[in-house]
């Protein structure tokens, strides 16, 4: 059995591309109605089928209509909701940070001299003047901590928590703000049982406060651990969850990330003073490196695909009904001319024959409006529920697919309103 999920690209292309399928074929039913005519008939008017042809017309034009609605409207709320989350706080120092990965060295923990390689490593990327900072830790903002444990609750629940080994240096590079405590020191030593928690961590236990929790002891592994400070939540993940419950202790085992932090712009140059100081250090080891905040962007990857599948489709609906409208308001135009000419002998003006022409098609996108953009409503509310933190709906989504495809719409069939509504009604009447 295969399950489509809502924020995948994948679904999206299935739907639109069904969508477009079928509004191409409506598309098509203008140019065979016109395929149908003979020139005589065009000018006799004594084409039978109009009558026949005209419900079945509205019903395709409305169905073209509601599928640009929908796609306009899914648009505008992808596009809106992929801005938003990128530009929210994520609480972490994410640019310019240089992330070295590790794991090419996890072989080396049982050498004796691999910690003091890893520091010499680390002051000689310091000592680059470009170079603001740097931290080893087994994890970093952006990705998913590899090591889960259980805390329990002060009333006896479990709380799943992710834990960060780390060195004093991490939130010199990171910046996230404490709200209680402070964080670790060089002075401390690894051989104490001190841990810092997230406030995500603090609430899921049950403390009353962050600064209630600095100075308490947790059993962790058979030991005590005592709380020294409280970090204030961040995205360790994404945006697009909720804040998870952290715990960050002190040690030397599974450091996986180098990450430093640069302030200068000549990445390149920093770049290859990094380097070079890693082969020094590790000259036969693979040097792989990352930029953080170009790992954070690939996390909205699915989305922005999401955004640009839709973005096409919705592009392409609107030129097929655009196209469709044309046809069918010059099938329209020759229908109705004699109608508009016996109008206009009666005193109408061309102001309010052009009003006529176009009234009708104003009508069908009004009419597709309440097919396509509740079913834009209902499906973008399930995407955007496979999110924490997503926009309010509002009904400016709404609004401006509308007057988008009334303009469109107008812009498709006013020069054939015009034609009609300008013809010398004598030269109309006088071949019937």
């Amino acid at each position: 059995m295969v399950v489509l999920h809502w924020h995948r690209p994948q679904f999206w292309l299935m739907l639109i591309t069904g969508m477009t399928v079928t509004t191409l074929l409506a598309g098509l039913y203008p140019a065979f109605v016109m395929a149908r005519f003979t020139p005589i008939s065009l000018i006799r008017r004594k084409e039978k089928s109009k009558v026949k042809g005209f419900s079945l017309r509205n019903v395709l034009t409305v169905f073209q209509f509601a599928v640009s609605l929908f796609l306009i409207a899914a648009t505008l709320i992808v596009v809106e909701q992929i801005q938003s989350i990128k530009k929210k706080n994520t609480g972490f120092q994410k640019d310019q940070i240089l992330v070295i990965n590790l794991f090419e060295l996890v072989s080396d923990l049982r050498d004796s001299t691999h910690g003091y390689k890893l520091e010499a490593l680390k002051n000689e990327v310091l000592t680059n003047p470009a170079v603001g900072g740097a931290t080893i830790s087994s994890d970093v903002p952006g990705k998913q901590a590899t090591w889960r444990g259980v805390n329990r609750s002060q009333e006896d629940e479990h709380v799943v928590s992710y834990r960060v080994r780390v060195s004093p240096d991490f939130n010199e590079v990171y910046n996230i703000p404490l709200t209680a405590g402070r964080f670790f020191k060089t002075e401390d030593g690894r051989v104490k049982r001190q841990l810092v928690v997230n406030s995500a961590w603090v609430e899921g236990v049950g403390f009353p406060s962050d600064e209630e929790a600095v100075g308490k002891f947790i059993p962790i592994g058979g030991n005590d651990y005592e709380i020294i400070g409280v970090l204030k939540d961040f995205h360790q993940i994404s945006p697009r969850y909720d804040v998870e419950p952290m715990i960050f202790s002190m040690g030397i085992g599974h450091q996986t990330y180098m990450s430093v932090a640069l302030n200068s712009a000549d990445f390149q140059g920093v770049l290859t003073h990094i380097q070079n100081a890693w082969d020094k250090a590790f000259p036969s080891r693979p040097f792989h490196y990352f930029f953080l905040d170009d790992h954070f962007e690939r996390q909205f990857e699915a989305d922005i695909k999401t955004g640009q599948v839709i973005s096409l489709f919705s592009i392409l609906s609107i030129l097929l009904a655009c196209m469709g409208v044309f046809g069918l308001s010059t099938n329209l135009a020759y229908q109705r001319s004699k109608e508009m000419s016996i109008r206009k002998v009666l005193g109408a003006s061309m102001l309010g024959l052009i009003q006529l022409f176009l009234k009708n098609y104003m009508i069908l996108v009004l009419f597709a409006s309440l097919i396509g953009l509740p079913m834009a409503y209902w499906i973008a509310e399930i995407w955007l529920n496979t999110y924490v933190f997503k926009i309010e709906v509002g009904i400016i989504y709404f609004l401006l697919p509308i007057v988008f495809m009334m303009v469109f719409t107008l812009l498709s069939t006013l020069s054939q309103s015009i034609k009609v509504a300008g013809t010398n009604p004598v030269e109309v009447l006088k071949k019937d």
